[in-house]
């Protein structure tokens, strides 16, 4: 990375480097709300990709490195609430697979997709893509809260989990990607969410 006087001269020249690991290509670049510019890259060695935060000046405020084998990032965008949403392509099991990634407004990934509580209580939902409706399941009943977010942070739906499933009405919402969001005291998942008329 170079940084630029007016002038046109160089400033500063840095290597984005991970966890000991050189970036050796950068895939996207945004500039946050604290005029610092955030960027993902690849480690072609180490079949990883990452995310880091620089000042103006260059210097690394934070840094994040996450694996998986043959990703590439597709989309980098900062959420209102700070973070950032992340689109992937991976491949896995000779599929190629599309993931969000959220994080927030340090890079601390939180996974969206189908998970287990500390609980092991599994969260299902059904169907997906949604088009009236979106029902979730759970194995055992913990009072919870669902939440339908779009890409903007917004809370487009939120209900009560009183039972093992609940229905949500999707007809309502414009057709695009949300995230769900299941809430007790002691958790939080989320995935996403497609709904198309």
């Amino acid at each position: 990375m170079l940084g630029y006087n007016a002038d046109g001269t160089i400033n500063w020249s840095k290597a984005p480097k991970v966890s000991g690991f050189t970036i050796s290509s950068l895939s996207h670049i945004v500039a946050n709300s604290e005029n610092e510019l955030v960027i993902t890259g690849a480690s072609q060695s180490a079949f990883r990709f990452s995310v880091q935060c620089f000042s103006s000046s260059g210097d690394s405020i934070w840094a994040r490195l996450l694996s998986h084998a043959s990703a590439s990032v597709k989309d980098l965008k900062q959420a209102p609430d700070g973070g950032y949403i992340i689109a992937v392509n991976f491949n896995e099991y000779g599929m190629k697979l599309v993931s969000l990634v959220k994080t927030d407004s340090l890079g601390r990934v939180y996974t969206l997709g189908r998970m287990e509580t500390p609980e092991k209580n599994k969260l299902m939902f059904y169907p997906n893509p949604a088009s009236n409706q979106v029902s979730f399941t759970t194995e055992k009943f913990v009072p919870a809260n669902i939440s339908i977010i779009d890409l903007q942070g917004r809370i487009c739906k939120i209900s009560p989990m009183t039972g093992l499933r609940t229905t949500l009405v999707t007809d309502d919402l414009a057709p695009g990607i949300y995230l769900y969001k299941y809430q007790t005291t002691n958790s939080v998942l989320s995935g996403k969410l497609i709904i198309s008329h």
